[in-house]
């Protein structure tokens, strides 16, 4: 597993959420049902808007609540990769940033796992504004939600 692929894993808390549909979780709609056919539409409409944009320099905060806990991250891409990724809490350097278009990987791998997924995209651009993962079962662990803000393209 790629470093990036990994980052997003714990990015949107895939790897616990499906180790909790492994342990007997059904979805009704199934990675192949009409929830998550529109779902991935939606999915595909937005990387076709944001890939069409150009956009490849970029800054934005990314407000992360996963299991009860919540983090704001400053992220900066140049080039398409992430220069800067730093918690406003700590202040430290934390790998919970990612480009724009790992963020639509981990939204597509997340709708192939038949998890529970709710995503707005930005109207101009397409970018992922807020999301959310939830397990299609109950779990005392919850979900994953994200919003981006602050979005700001670099010239």
């Amino acid at each position: 597993m790629n470093l990036i692929h990994h980052r997003l894993l714990g990015v949107l808390a895939l790897t616990s959420l499906t180790a909790a549909l492994a342990c007997g979780g059904s979805n009704a709609t199934g990675p192949g049902g009409d929830q998550s056919a529109a779902q991935r539409n939606a999915l595909t409409q937005a990387e076709s808007q944001w890939t069409a944009a150009g956009i490849h320099d970029y800054n934005y905060d990314f407000v992360r609540n996963q299991f009860g806990q919540h983090d704001s991250v400053q992220v900066q891409v140049r080039t398409d990769q992430v220069t800067l990724s730093k918690s406003y809490l700590t202040g430290q350097a934390t790998a919970i940033g990612t480009a724009i278009p790992d963020l639509f990987s981990a939204i597509d791998d997340a709708i192939s796992a038949g998890l529970t997924v709710g995503v707005t995209y930005d109207p101009q651009f397409g970018y992922p504004t807020h999301g959310s993962i939830n397990p299609t079962v109950s779990t005392p662990a919850g979900g994953t939600s994200w919003t981006v803000v602050n979005f700001t393209r670099v010239p």
